[in-house]
């Protein structure tokens, strides 16, 4: 029989190759099959970081009718997904200002290899300030910045190698880490090493980054790194190794991808109802058809449970004691239908489940997950959804995203425990009220009690302890806005309000469906109204600042002030107030 323990797993977070080869032997033999009898153009289907500022970029773009098609709801997109779009603003130069004009100049230099191979031509507004040093004899004979961008790279006739270093460092202090806190900090200083290979049809990318973290347990960053027991252990610095990899193949209607990354689904700024990228990197088997105004996009993945449920325990002649880990999966898909090139509308549905072997009912792409879970004994954690998005004058762009988690029509406009749905709403705007080079928004979201909660612990919507939804803890609603201004190509401001509620679980034992890893059969509320229990508000100011004074070096700074209140459900208030400010500085981060 499994079992629970509440402890973190103190083993390497990455997840290897070979631990899940066996269990997706049926979708890297898809790939081989798609690789071998494809004919189209050569690939370049490695994944671009979700918190790459390219994507600020063509969303602007596309909002003032810049692109000839809409962008997908399913990201990450790929440096050749990305590439067509740079291409088609290109043909479009005249209808962008003088900063917009440097930005697509600097990612025309960027991404001039994949331009390269869709026969574009390669940028000529921008080089960076040092590169008369990269035509030196000895740096081109070592094949150093013989591209002007990477550190190594060399090309053949129908294949490419780059690799990069990278370096990054941050300090943050916290007034109070939490209400009635001391004052805290953390400080975390990483390397590491990045490569990318394509060759004919095939892209294999691969990135490895040690991370130090150092200063008060209580202020760690327990989503990023958290698989350490910060306060039981006492320590105040521990190393933390983490990977991304792909392997795939792209061309003008399909992707495929085997690798480790994070996945989002949908439009929202502050986040996504069924796949958001606030949790950990996980193994994954990921396509993509694009078929005219149709797009799905099938999703497999190895998700870690935390914390660690154990199948059984194994005790060695030597004494020492070996764990087995259950397993656990998602399976997801997203289907978006561009009605018109102003309106699209995507249905999705995942499926999180575990503690037996990899299912093959939720293998196949067009497969209804939500009867091949019902047809598998209903022992598994649904989700399904819509989401929307409209643009109009070419200046506003719309959004709103709708999730039923276990799906009951008759329960949905209740206040019981059963009513389980969250929804997202929301607004883009271009340059408001006529300031330039800016991009605003708008957005309200709840998450109704028990949203991603399950009977089961294994089928919570969590990897590693995060969420795998929108941040946060159901029984909860946010409300932020924000503006982007790029004052200038290498500087862009950021201004931040958001005003958060949770309604928490209280100390006492009742079970008001705000913590996700307790459901409703643990002891919950039958009736439970949205915010229910001790209420926990946060106000939040935030004003930011990014800066590249050299090619690839930023620098960044974020100062955030907080009122933050819990009003307990048995009476009784606490009221605190804090700031903490965050600088730090990154080298060859994006790819």
């Amino acid at each position: 029989m499994a079992t629970q323990e509440n402890f973190v797993n103190r083993a390497n977070p990455v997840i290897t190759l070979a631990g899940t080869i066996n269990l997706h032997f049926f979708t890297l033999l898809l790939i081989a099959l798609i690789v071998i009898l494809s004919t189209d153009t050569p690939s370049m289907a490695a994944d671009i970081p979700l918190g790459h500022p390219v994507y600020r970029f063509v969303e602007r773009c596309e909002i003032r009718g810049l692109l000839d098609h809409p962008l997908s709801g399913s990201r990450p997109y790929s440096r050749l997904t990305v590439a067509r779009c740079l291409a088609e603003i290109d043909h479009r130069t005249k209808e962008l200002n003088p900063v917009e004009k440097r930005q697509l100049d600097y990612y025309r230099f960027l991404f001039a290899d994949e331009l390269n191979r869709l026969g574009e031509s390669q940028a000529e507004g921008y080089m960076p300030s040092w590169n008369r040093y990269s035509d030196l004899p000895l740096l081109r004979s070592l094949n150093i910045f013989t591209n002007d961008r990477d550190l190594l790279s060399v090309y053949g006739d129908d294949w490419g190698f780059v690799a990069n270093a990278n370096f990054s460092g941050s300090t943050r202090r916290e007034e109070a880490c939490v209400i009635g806190g001391e004052p805290g900090s953390e400080m975390i200083l990483s390397n590491g090493f990045e490569a990318r290979l394509y060759w004919q049809r095939f892209e294999l990318f691969g990135a490895a980054t040690d991370a130090q973290v150092s200063g008060d347990p209580a202020c760690f960053d327990t989503v990023r790194y958290p698989y350490r027991k910060y306060a039981s252990t006492g320590k105040d610095n521990f190393d933390f190794y983490d990977t991304e990899t792909s392997l795939g193949y792209e061309d003008s209607r399909i992707l495929v991808q085997f690798g480790k990354g994070k996945n989002r689904w949908g439009h929202g700024k502050t986040g996504s109802l069924a796949l958001s990228n606030h949790a950990l990197p996980y193994t994954h088997f990921r396509a993509r058809g694009h078929f005219g105004s149709f797009e799905m996009t099938y999703l497999h993945g190895k998700l870690v449970q935390e914390p660690p449920i154990f199948e059984a325990l194994d005790t060695l002649d030597n004494g020492a004691v070996r764990k087995h880990y259950a397993d656990k999966y998602l399976a997801g898909h997203r289907i978006q239908i561009d009605i018109t090139r102003d309106l699209q509308l995507g249905f999705f549905e995942t499926v999180i489940y575990g503690e037996r072997g990899f299912e093959l009912e939720y293998l196949h792409p067009l497969m209804f997950l939500r009867g091949a879970e019902h047809y598998t004994r209903d022992r598994d954690n649904m989700f399904l959804g819509f989401d929307l998005r409209l643009k109009l004058f070419q200046r506003l762009s719309l959004h709103a995203e709708v999730l039923f988690d276990d799906l009951q029509f008759s329960k949905i406009t209740s206040d019981t425990s059963k009513n389980k749905h969250a929804i997202l709403i929301g607004a883009k705007v271009v340059d408001p009220l006529g300031l330039s080079n800016s991009l605003a928004f708008l957005e309200y979201a709840y998450v109704r009690p028990y949203v991603y909660t399950h009977k089961f612990p294994i089928n919570v919507a969590t990897h590693y302890g995060a969420g795998m939804g929108y941040p946060g803890q159901p029984n909860s609603d946010v409300m932020a806005a924000g503006l982007d201004v790029h004052l200038m190509r290498e500087l862009v401001v950021t201004i931040r309000a958001q005003r958060s509620r949770h309604g928490a679980n209280t100390a006492g034992g009742l079970n008001f469906g705000g913590f996700i890893r307790q459901s409703e059969k643990d002891n919950g509320e039958p009736l439970v109204p949205l915010l229910e229990g001790d209420l926990e508000t946060t106000n939040r100011i935030e004003l930011g600042a990014a800066f590249e004074p050299l090619y690839d070096l930023h620098m960044y700074f974020n100062f955030g002030h907080d009122w933050r209140s819990v009003e307990y459900y048995a009476g009784g208030r606490d009221d605190d107030i804090a700031s903490d400010w965050l600088l730090g500085f990154t080298w060859h981060p994006l790819r």
